[in-house]
């Protein structure tokens, strides 16, 4: 281990990262710059997935090495054991995200052989529960060994309180348990001006109230519930306006049901710079089945929009309901719309609760949440 003079090495280590857009590769790449502008040495370690991806770079300030990638994936663990005994002296600290990978296994190799600490992470709640996820996907015995190599790990970080009793009730040590949520960037304003600017530049009408949903569009995400949902609020507020943004493409049932609501409804795909959508709405809905800690909920609080969110994951961590926004029960479509329809009538409500959201929001600041890994690396180190 390095001398307490020294500041501490940390190996990101993650199977997906940039140019992948996801909510992990957000959290880790997010996380590692706040954390080296707070004086920790960082590195992101992942597979060269895409070829046209240089083998090292620097993204955002944060330095990335990438690993030959080979098929199948298991092989990879190969590749993952060298690398990380050519460089054994140079980090004090495997951080582990994705874990469901070869990745996780190659570092428990490691650590155990140099007494190298490991942090994992857990991101997934429900029906897709790392653990579950992980017995799964993987085939032994590398399922066994990751699920292992999880267990004995120094730290297993919970980013909400779901993800902590899961944890729990499926064995795992309570002293290893340790509770930092996912972090955001705050102090992205947005003010009328703001709002009128964005929708003018996104080409999105200037005098509806708009319902803001981004993400993927999977099953989980429930999109069949919310355009159930949504239906019914159009019949009772004809200046309802749903903007979806996500997807690689649009599916073309969705398509169809925009054409069918073309007045109300506009799905588009993934972009590279998504606060202008939130600055541009007036309201965020999150109606997902499962969810670990929605990084687009927590943005979509930093800019101060009011939530209706399904009651599961994270969710009710971030919102209270009646106060910074409204819950309900997932795949309750009636519940849904109702939700929606008091915000849209409600000025004053949208207002209130998005004053709320900017003063909630403030615990997780993501310079707050580094300090708090920050603080958790030193502790193993030392």
């Amino acid at each position: 281990m390095k001398n307490k003079k020294e500041n501490i090495h940390v190996a990101m280590l993650t199977s997906q990262f940039y140019p992948i857009i996801g909510g992990a590769e957000i959290q880790c790449l997010n996380l590692s710059r706040a954390l080296i502008e707070q004086g920790v040495h960082v590195e992101v370690i992942t597979p060269r997935v895409d070829k046209k991806s240089p083998k090292r770079e620097i993204v955002n300030g944060v330095p990335v090495i990438r690993l030959p990638f080979l098929h199948p994936a298991e092989l990879n663990i190969v590749v993952w054991l060298a690398f990380l005994w050519k460089h054994r002296n140079k980090y004090d600290i495997f951080h582990i995200h994705l874990f469901n990978r070869p990745h996780t296994v190659a570092s428990w190799f490691i650590s155990k052989i140099f007494r190298k600490k490991t942090v994992v992470k857990f991101a997934n709640t429900g029906h897709r529960f790392d653990l579950l996820m992980t017995r799964k996907d993987l085939r032994p015995p590398l399922s066994t060994l990751t699920e292992k190599a999880v267990r004995t790990a120094d730290a297993i970080i919970a980013i909400c309180k779901q993800v902590e009793k899961e944890l729990l009730s499926n064995g795992i040590d309570s002293k290893k348990i340790v509770s930092i949520p996912n972090g955001v960037v705050i102090g992205n304003i947005t003010n009328i001006q703001i709002r009128k600017q964005r929708r003018q530049a996104l080409n999105l009408p200037q005098n509806r109230i708009i319902v803001l949903r981004i993400g993927t569009l999977s099953e989980k995400k429930g999109i069949p519930v919310l355009l159930n949902a949504f239906e019914k609020v159009v019949k009772k507020c004809s200046d309802a306006y749903l903007l979806s943004v996500g997807g690689n493409e649009i599916p073309k049932e969705l398509i169809v049901y925009q054409e069918q609501f073309f007045e109300n409804v506009r799905f588009v795909q993934n972009q590279a710079d998504i606060l202008p959508f939130y600055q541009a709405s007036d309201i965020f809905v999150l109606p997902s089945h499962t969810e670990g800690l929605s990084n687009a909920l927590l943005e979509s609080q930093s800019v101060g929009l009011p939530a209706v969110v399904t009651s599961v994951g994270g969710n009710t961590d971030v919102v209270k309901n009646g106060i910074n926004g409204i819950v309900v029960d997932y795949g309750n479509a009636k519940q849904l719309a109702s939700a929606l329809i008091d915000l849209i009538i409600s000025k004053e409500k949208r207002e209130s609760m998005s004053r709320e959201a900017l003063n909630s929001i403030k615990q997780f600041d993501l310079s707050h949440i580094a300090h708090q890994y920050s603080r958790l690396y030193k502790i193993l180190s030392y």
